[in-house]
């Protein structure tokens, strides 16, 4: 199986897995070895091809070569370290070297810790900036809210100013508004007053039914004074309600506006009190007042809806004889409408002039008003410029100071790192030759240990070979007594190399060879019970003195199996279970920490350990019971001394390998 994995220098992962850990420390030094020779083989034949080339292929003329420098006995001049005087001693150079790769490490941990102190540095400088910055921030959002503050303060007196002046105004007009109507009202009585004279005169002569229409001309016309009137109430109830309600926008702005000013100025809330007051007392004898009106316009209402009942009665009684009379009263009557419309025109028209002339000014004073106040902010914004340039100066004057301060503090940063990493480097200095030092007792320690296993193994080899020689004397020594001769084959002990006798010291019986058309892995695990039947079965393996199967055997069963029947086991149990990856067995074995497998090769005449220099056995029973003395391992000390046995008696694990005819 060996010879077979090295011919194609390839070995199957699973069976790998089989393989303990000297078995595989074995199989890579023979793969090892097999590329080895195979190289030198390879160089072998290159070297030949190679000469032969060259002695068929001409040398050229520019063909390049190398020129050896010359001495002066003509040889080539050779230099050897540490025969010249003035050559330094390895020691010394050693010291420098490690000299400089302390200094070296030195120098990389200082920059590293002045990298490391420049950073937190620049971060408290960060957040020292950072701060600065919000609290100036700050201080510009505080002053900014105290300027808001100040201009919705003068906003207020402003609009508040601005009210009272337009309250004044509206007082004005309206007072002046009533004079001129009262005037008017006075020329139209004294005009009503004429032109009643001046008709009583002209009915004085006229008969008795001109006095009759007189008195009715003279009614029509109370009648329609009284309508006139009503219509004025009425205009005038209209007015004084748009009044009031202007008012009353403007006392409600006024109220807010209080109520802002009295956050800041507590001290004038007594006298807005007092204000607010009053115009409620005003109002309140105005709505008396309205209301009084409207008590006389309901009772002239009523009457004069008399009155019209009783001039209905009258009307259908004179209606043919006053019907030329009310043809003249009504042209008239639409003579004074136009002229009273033409009256109205120019009121309205010289009201309109008076808001436009007032308005105008308003937006000139308003005007005015905010050209001040910018100039006031430009005055406050080149202050504020002018504070900001002289606390510049001031901070860079500051930071100037710093920056000498920073520089001293810089310089006697740099000493002090220089000196902490003079004193570093020769720390590191020490502790590299100190390392050192311990370096060169550990490889000292460990060659002696090697030393000492190989002279140990040197020892286990010549006692190997003397127990053989001795075996071999023994075999021929009772082969002359006996007088038979046939199985001293000695081609046949060479190849086998060691083979242990039985214990019943029984001549071993001859080796055949492996058989020729078997592969090299069995395909499955049929043909695994077919070659246990055919060939393993006939040899007893897995068989006790008593040819039944012993505890310690097991059947095909798998990796994980096998380690779930030791784990709960004891140091020492172990069992042979037989391999469905090669032609051969695997020996599981409990140890302290885990559970280790030896692969078993039968693929040949005996029964052996997986390698070349493996010790072969007769039969699986002697392998058994030599490692029951002898370790397993060269490395390791383990000895087969408990076998573990089958999971169930009654169903062993190994039944399938036995047919009715093998039956036990």
């Amino acid at each position: 199986m060996l010879q077979q994995i090295l011919r194609d220098m390839y070995i199957d992962p699973e069976l790998l897995a089989e393989l303990s850990d000297e078995q595989k420390d074995i199989l890579f030094c023979k793969m090892r070895e097999e590329q080895v020779r195979r190289w030198h083989v390879e160089e072998k034949k290159f070297e030949k091809e190679k000469k032969k080339n060259k002695k068929d292929k001409k040398k050229k003329k520019n063909d390049k070569h190398i020129d050896w420098l010359q001495g002066e006995d003509g040889k080539e001049w050779v230099w050897v370290m540490g025969e010249h005087d003035q050559d330094k001693r390895i020691s010394t150079i050693h010291e420098e070297l490690l000299h400089e790769k302390a200094i070296k490490q030195a120098h990389e941990e200082a920059k590293q810790k002045l990298a490391q102190e420049e950073e937190e540095r620049r971060k408290r400088q960060q957040e020292e900036e950072e701060q600065q910055l919000k609290l100036f921030e700050e201080q510009e959002r505080l002053a900014s809210e105290a300027a808001k503050l100040e201009e919705e303060r003068r906003k207020a007196e402003e609009r508040e100013r601005k009210l009272r002046e337009e309250q004044e105004r509206l007082a004005k007009e309206m007072e002046k508004k009533k004079e001129e109507e009262r005037i008017q009202e006075e020329e139209r009585k004294k005009e009503a007053q004429r032109r009643l004279e001046e008709e009583r005169k002209k009915k004085e002569a006229e008969k008795k039914v001109e006095e009759e229409r007189r008195k009715k001309e003279e009614r029509n016309r109370k009648l329609q004074e009284e309508r006139e009137q009503l219509e004025k109430a009425k205009k005038d109830e209209l007015k004084r309600q748009q009044e009031e309600e202007r008012a009353a926008k403007l006392k409600e702005e006024r109220l807010a506006l209080e109520k802002q000013r009295l956050e800041n100025l507590k001290k004038e809330e007594e006298e807005k009190r007092r204000k607010a007051a009053e115009e409620q007392r005003i109002a309140k004898e105005k709505a008396e007042k309205e209301k009084e009106l409207q008590r006389q316009a309901e009772e002239r209402e009523r009457k004069l809806k008399e009155e019209q009942q009783r001039l209905a009665k009258e009307k259908k009684e004179q209606e043919e004889r006053i019907k030329q009379e009310n043809e003249r009263q009504l042209k008239l009557q639409a003579e004074r409408t136009v002229k009273l419309a033409q009256e109205k025109a120019r009121l309205f028209e010289a009201e309109e002039r008076r808001r436009a002339e007032l308005e105008k000014s308003m937006k000139e004073a308003k005007k005015k008003q905010e050209q001040l106040e910018k100039e006031r902010r430009e005055k406050e914004e080149q202050a504020k410029k002018l504070q900001a340039q002289a606390k510049l100066l001031k901070e860079h004057k500051d930071v100037d100071e710093q920056q000498e301060r920073e520089e001293l503090e810089r310089r006697g940063r740099d000493a002090k790192r220089i000196e902490e990493e003079r004193q570093r480097a020769e720390e590191i200095y020490q502790k590299l030759k100190q390392e050192e030092v311990e370096m060169e007792e550990n490889n000292r320690v460990q060659i002696e240990n090697i030393w000492n296993v190989q002279l140990r193994r040197s020892k286990v080899a010549d006692k190997s070979k003397r127990e053989r020689a001795r075996w071999a004397r023994k075999e021929i020594r009772r082969s002359r007594l006996s007088g038979f001769f046939d199985n001293l084959n000695i081609e046949e002990m060479m190849k086998s190399k060691t083979i242990i006798p039985p214990s019943n010291n029984e001549p071993p019986p001859a080796f055949k060879p492996s058989e020729a058309n078997r592969p090299a892995q069995p395909a499955d695990r049929q043909a695994v019970i077919d070659w246990y039947k055919e060939v393993q079965y006939s040899k007893g393996a897995g068989l006790d003195l008593t040819k039944k199967p012993a505890k310690w055997f097991h059947g095909i069963i798998s990796r994980q199996k096998a380690e779930e029947l030791l784990e709960p086991k004891s140091m020492g149990h172990f069992l042979v279970r037989v391999s469905e990856r090669v032609w051969g067995y695997v020996l599981s074995y409990k140890d302290e920490e885990r559970v280790k497998h030896f692969l078993i090769d039968a693929s040949g005449s005996g029964y052996q350990f997986f390698g070349n220099e493996a010790m072969v056995h007769v039969s699986l029973y002697d392998l058994v019971q030599f490692h029951k003395v002898r370790p397993l391992s060269t490395a390791g000390c383990e000895l087969a001394k408990t076998p573990c046995g089958q999971e169930s008696d009654s169903q062993p694990d190994y039944q399938d390998l036995f047919d009715d005819n093998t039956s036990l």
